[in-house]
């Protein structure tokens, strides 16, 4: 009797640690997403700049799958139109709402571009990015301000200090290099810029991977070229230039030995904002030539 009384209670403790273990697990908190935020199959960018999530009592996840489904608690909308109406309807209901963008890393960083100016036409306050940490893989937020649309391209250009263009084949040894490179310019810098020249094919995790090497050299504010314009200025990086896929001012990012690598990151119990955000709408300045590798279409 009292070794089945005893299994009896084994067997009791080892389900309430299972329901214990299952219910932490589908938890919404800021460490984590719940069950009924996710969507399976979505493979989030991973790169070194992680913190937490927005409270979950006041943020909304919007998830976009590979393919560019989007779909909210469940619910798939039917494109950006529907969506921007359903967060407007959001915001009126809780202005103090944070958005959570959680997309494939394989997405176009055109179609993220798109969603961020989007979602801050819709009036949300601060939108955050779903990332994975490069040490642990566990998901977090790399968070920001809705960001600044400027029609004044040309005057942003001249502000930037340092031009990044970036391609769909840019690859993790560029990277290494372009953060040393950034610590070395900015070493004595008493203004730390820069602004993003991104080919709207490049894959997202490629810009947010790019991103992040800002981030962690010190920058304190970035200019992004919008898509459009982009393109309308005649930008274009040539697929059978790959050593020319990454470049700073103009100059090549190559393979070389890396001085200064990127520090080994933790993810950060608090929640992790980016510099301010600007996207640049109309980019008529030629102080900065179009570089060898990229060409008009």
């Amino acid at each position: 009797m009292k070794i089945g009384w005893i299994l009896g209670a084994a067997f009791l403790s080892l389900a309430i640690v299972i329901v214990a273990l299952l219910a932490t697990t589908d938890t919404a908190s800021v460490e984590r997403l719940s069950a009924h935020e996710t969507l399976d199959g979505i493979d989030v960018p991973v790169i070194g700049t992680v913190g937490d999530f927005p409270d979950p009592a006041h943020r909304h996840v919007v998830n976009v799958t590979a393919d560019g489904r989007i779909v909210v608690e469940g619910t798939t909308y039917d494109g950006e139109g529907p969506l921007i109406r359903e967060l407007k309807r959001r915001v009126g209901e809780m202005p103090n709402a944070a958005l959570v963008l959680r997309v494939d890393g394989g997405l176009p960083w055109r179609v993220l571009e798109s969603l961020i100016v989007s979602c801050g036409s819709a009036k949300v306050r601060r939108i955050c990015l779903a990332v994975r940490g490069e040490n642990d893989g566990r998901e977090g937020a790399l968070g920001s301000l809705p960001p600044h649309v400027d029609d004044g391209g040309r005057t942003l250009r001249l502000i930037a200090q340092q031009i990044i263009d970036v391609a769909p084949t840019t690859n993790h040894v560029q990277l290494q290099v372009l953060f040393a490179d950034l610590r070395r310019v900015w070493a004595k810098a008493e203004k730390k810029s820069v602004l993003l020249r991104i080919d709207p094919r490049t894959p997202t995790r490629t810009a947010l991977a790019v991103i992040d090497v800002a981030v962690r050299a010190g920058v304190e504010s970035i200019d992004a070229l919008d898509s459009s314009t982009y393109e309308r200025s005649g930008l274009r990086f040539e697929e059978g230039s790959a050593p020319s896929s990454l470049r700073l001012n103009g100059r090549a990012i190559e393979r070389s030995s890396v001085s200064d690598p990127m520090p080994p990151t933790q993810r950060m119990n608090l929640a992790v904002d980016l510099p301010r955000l600007a996207f640049c709408i109309d980019d008529r300045s030629d102080e900065h030539p179009l570089p060898a590798g990229f060409a008009p279409k």
